[in-house]
């Protein structure tokens, strides 16, 4: 028909779609962590930096099962999920610095990213030692 009709059957083409972390709603398992700490730290973004280290977090939570992470929960849903293991007091602080820093638009420098960095990172180093399923998650959706 010359309408162009062989575009319905053309195939897609596999390539990598970056994924805008600073969106609120960002599917926490398709981010390039590592790489994307670091372009955010190269940009002085440590906003955005310290947003990639908290989702990495509950990635790594969620891929042990200590969490059921879906797009429309809140920290505090996580928080009580994590009830009865000892990440959620390390959890709640984290989330709180977290909260200030990404929707308190408070300014961050190098200095203070350094310092919260340093706790991001043990908690996630915290959350990567801790066995699958150690927290009691009965009932939680």
């Amino acid at each position: 028909t010359g309408t162009g009709g062989n575009l319905l059957f053309k195939v897609k083409s596999k390539r990598k779609v970056d994924v805008d972390a600073s969106l609120e709603d960002v599917d926490i398992h398709s981010i390039n962590y590592d790489s994307d700490i670091a372009a955010a730290k190269s940009k002085n973004d440590f906003r955005l930096a310290v947003r990639l280290w908290f989702l990495r977090s509950l990635k790594e939570m969620a891929d042990l099962d200590l969490i059921n992470w879906k797009i429309d929960k809140t920290n505090s849903d996580y928080y009580y999920e994590l009830s009865g293991s000892e990440l959620q007091k390390e959890f709640g602080s984290v989330s709180l610095l977290y909260d200030y820093v990404w929707y308190g638009d408070f300014e961050i420098d190098a200095k203070k990213y350094a310092e919260a960095e340093i706790d991001l990172q043990k908690y996630f180093d915290k959350v990567k030692q801790t066995p699958a399923k150690q927290c009691r998650r009965a009932g939680h959706i």
